[in-house]
């Protein structure tokens, strides 16, 4: 058997007598029918690790060539409903991966990377993805302001909108009267009061929710905590509805002052025809006159 301690075919060895860089301990398995070693787990002189190999690239290196693709990661508290956390950092104050697990409540679950001093991603056993934000409350939720640079290619987001998804098809109503009741304003975000909401200080356009509310209910969401926003896309059919009254409404006034365009050029016409006769017929009157 290898040299070391071995007792009921685990053993404890180094491969090198003298202990110089080279030197690696390792914890393995021995065949007691024919005195095959295995080696399990090997530590490089270096602090290396390395769990099923034996050349370790890395502080730990598991590698799973076996049938089995499972790696778990477990620590038990005294009660179930304890909070688990698990850390990846080169500096806990700073730059950090951090996997949250809520004991029994995996609502709770989370996987978090960013730093401790701001806001960090986040992504939720509910699939819920945060940037920005711990605690998102939709499949993807931003704090802050959302970009999209495309240098050849186009760049676009789009929503389902096939007829086959949908049912129970109404017409837009009334449109103009909407838009007419709604409020566009400029504003600036209170970065003082809400500082890890990721608002930028330069002037906005938009909404006021609440008052969107009273208009449109369909068009504002109430998130978790209670704070309310606005889906300016649904506003789009709105708008659309509201330009496409409004043509109809400038071109009936084409059409009637038009019609009455017409009325008053026949009517013209008709004095200039009257006028015309009367002029005829006074010269006709004075040249008779002129001849006796």
């Amino acid at each position: 058997s290898p040299s070391g301690t071995s007792w009921d075919g685990v053993y404890i060895t180094t491969n090198n007598s003298n202990a110089d860089a080279s030197t690696n301990l390792q914890i393995g398995f021995v065949d007691q029918a024919d005195s095959a070693t295995s080696t399990a787990v090997l530590i490089q002189k270096t602090g290396n690790v390395g769990i099923g190999t034996t050349a370790p690239f890395s502080k730990l290196h598991i590698d799973n060539t076996g049938t089995s693709t499972r790696f778990d990661v477990m620590s038990r508290n005294p009660t179930p409903t304890d909070i688990q956390d698990f850390y990846v950092t080169t500096d806990y104050t700073k730059n950090y991966v951090h996997i949250d697990i809520g004991g029994n409540n995996h609502s709770s679950d989370r996987f978090h990377f960013g730093d401790l001093t701001t806001s960090v991603n986040t992504i939720t056993t509910l699939g819920n993805v945060g940037i920005g934000t711990t605690s998102p409350g939709y499949k993807l939720e931003v704090c802050g302001t959302l970009a999209t640079t495309a240098a050849s290619v186009t760049t676009s987001i789009t929503c389902s909108s096939d007829k086959r998804f949908k049912k129970n098809f109404a017409s837009i109503d009334n449109a103009l009267d909407i838009v007419n009741k709604l409020e566009g304003v400029t504003y600036n975000w209170n970065i003082e009061k809400y500082r890890d909401r990721g608002f930028t200080d330069t002037r906005q356009h938009g909404f006021i929710a609440q008052d969107v509310e009273k208009i449109i209910p369909e068009l504002v969401v109430t998130q978790n905590d209670g704070y309310k926003s606005v889906d300016y896309i649904k506003m789009i059919p709105i708008l659309t509805e509201a330009l496409k009254e409004q043509q109809q409404i400038i071109e009936s006034l084409k059409i009637a002052n038009i019609e009455v365009m017409t009325s008053h050029q026949k009517e013209l016409n008709k004095l200039k025809a009257e006028y015309n006769n009367r002029l005829i017929k006074l010269e006709e009157l004075i040249g008779v006159k002129a001849e006796k």
